[in-house]
This record gives structure tokens, sequence and C-alpha cells, in this order.
């Protein structure tokens, strides 16, 4: 299985919109970077969630439509900027199929912790705006079918930063 930890794009400040929607620069870059996606590989996921925040949801709808995924795009309870992450990590680790997660700092953060390291304290990751994480889940041998014993490793990192897009910080 393979899990995806998207950032939302650079969203609008709260002076500009309390709603906070992604800034024009923020749209820009997260079609870029599915565009770079779509060019490549792909996405291939069998469900985008999103915390249902307007910035994640405009994001997670960006890359399933610029990808022409044929998707189902779900709003859950557990990816809001502040909440605890094991209830999204117990969700990532019971999923069989590839997974598209988007949501905030420090959430993502927590979460990539804690999976790749046991701890949600390890900030191993920077998450820009727009910033995707690839993850890849492997059994251990001989723990079976345990949901509690995977584990986890980095396939590959993308920023809209990397291209010249998406350089504010939101």
């Amino acid at each position: 299985m393979k899990l995806f930890l998207m950032r939302h794009g650079e969203a609008k400040s709260s002076h500009e919109d309390h709603i906070r929607p992604l800034s024009d620069k923020g749209i820009q870059a997260i079609r870029h970077l599915a565009g770079l996606l779509k060019a490549g590989a792909g996405l291939p996921v069998a469900e985008i969630r999103h915390s249902g925040k307007r910035r994640a949801e405009q994001t997670a709808t960006l890359v399933r439509e610029v990808l022409a995924l044929d998707v189902p795009l779900t709003r859950v309870d557990y990816l809001d900027p502040l909440d605890d992450v094991s209830s999204a990590a117990n969700q990532v680790q019971s999923f069989d199929a590839d997974l598209l997660l988007v949501g905030h700092l420090p959430h993502l953060n927590k979460l990539a912790s804690v999976l790749l390291c046991g701890d949600q304290y390890g900030e191993a990751f920077s998450f820009h705006p727009g910033t995707l994480l690839c993850l890849q889940r492997v059994s251990l041998p001989g723990i079976g079918a345990d949901p509690q014993r995977f584990h986890w490793s980095v396939e590959w990192m993308m920023s809209p930063t990397l291209f010249g897009v998406g350089e504010g910080e939101s």
C-alpha cells in the first residue's frame, strides 16, 4: 500500500478571507504539481480524503480533476491541524488500497513521523504548501497481518517549491 500525504496549497490569509480558500498562486502550484504527476506515473489511489477545511478540499478536488481520477473524495474527521494523530495513524494502518490524505500542519508532519519513527515529535519533514510525500507500507516478516506491525518507508517527496511555484508560506 502507498500512502500519499499532501499539505493543502497556499491559502489566502484570514484577513483576506476567513474561510481561507486557496490563493491564485496556491491553485497554480497545485495544478502544476498534479500536471507533473499526470505526465509521469499518475497517482494510483483508490480514494482521496481531506479535512473538510476549504483549502484542503480545494486541493483534493484540483488533484482529482487534473489527474482525471474517478475516485471518491471524502471528508474525514481526523485530519484537522491540531487533531491527535493516533486516529489518522489507526485509519491508514487498516486501509489496504493506495490512499491520498490532504491535510495541514502540524498534523501531517506528526502523522508522517509516527508512521516512520513511532514518534510524533520527530518533525522529519518540511511540508511547504502543496508538498506531497509518498510512503510505502510493507508487512514485517513473521508478523502476519497485524496492522500495528507494518513498516513504512519514504518512496519520494515533491514540493511546488522545487519547480519555482508556490514558494510562499501559508
